[in-house]
C-alpha cells in the first residue's frame, strides 16, 4: 500500500485497515512437544521448523523478528526449513514433514484438525492488510463504496468466519 501510495495510485490519507491476523507457531496434531514459548524451539528434539524465507515471504520477517527478539534464530539455524510462502509451512506442518512451522492465524484455521496452535507468536508490529480505493480509476466512487461495504460490520462478520480480526 505504500508503494501505491507513493506512485500516486492511492491518494494519501484514503487507506484503510480491513483486518488484523496473528502470527502463530504450529505443530502437526498429536504432537508431543511441549513448546510454551520460543526458546522452546532451541530444544534438541525439535529437528526442523518450517519457517518462510524472510526476505520474500512476510510471515517469515515476522518469524525471524521474534525468535531474534527470543534469542534463539542462530540456534535455529540449519533446522529451518525455508518455504517459498505460508501455505507452504502450513502444508510441511500437516503432513508431519517439519516438528513445528510459523504461519497466519487464519491459515492454521484452514486446516485445524491437521495442525494445532501452541503459542501465538509476539510480533511487535501489528500485523495489518489495508485497503483503499484506486484514485484514477474510472469506478473510484464504485471502488470507494466497496471499501464501505467490506468495512461494514456484515463484512466484518464474514472476515471474522475466516479467522481475521477486527481492524
Amino acid at each position: 500500500m505504500n508503494a501505491a501510495i507513493v506512485q500516486g495510485l492511492v491518494a494519501k490519507g484514503a487507506a484503510r485497515v480491513l483486518a488484523r491476523n496473528s502470527l502463530v507457531l504450529i505443530v502437526p496434531a498429536g504432537s508431543r512437544l511441549a513448546i510454551g514459548q520460543l526458546d522452546d524451539l532451541a530444544r534438541s528434539s525439535v529437528q526442523r521448523v518450517a519457517i518462510g524465507g524472510p526476505a520474500s515471504v512476510p510471515a517469515g520477517r515476522f518469524a525471524q523478528r521474534a525468535l531474534e527478539a527470543a534469542g534463539v534464530w542462530a540456534a535455529l539455524q540449519g533446522r529451518m526449513v525455508m518455504t517459498q510462502n505460508v501455505r507452504q509451512a502450513l502444508d510441511h506442518v500437516a503432513r508431519g514433514e517439519v516438528d513445528a512451522g510459523f504461519v497466519y492465524a487464519t491459515d492454521a484455521a484452514l486446516i485445524g484438525d491437521r495442525v494445532t496452535v501452541v503459542l501465538n507468536v509476539p510480533t511487535g508490529t501489528a500485523i495489518r492488510y489495508p485497503i483503499a480505493p484506486i484514485q484514477g480509476s474510472a469506478n473510484r466512487q464504485d471502488g470507494a463504496r466497496f471499501v464501505d461495504h467490506v468495512l461494514s460490520p456484515p463484512g466484518q462478520t464474514i472476515r471474522g468466519r475466516h479467522g481475521f480480526e477486527k481492524p
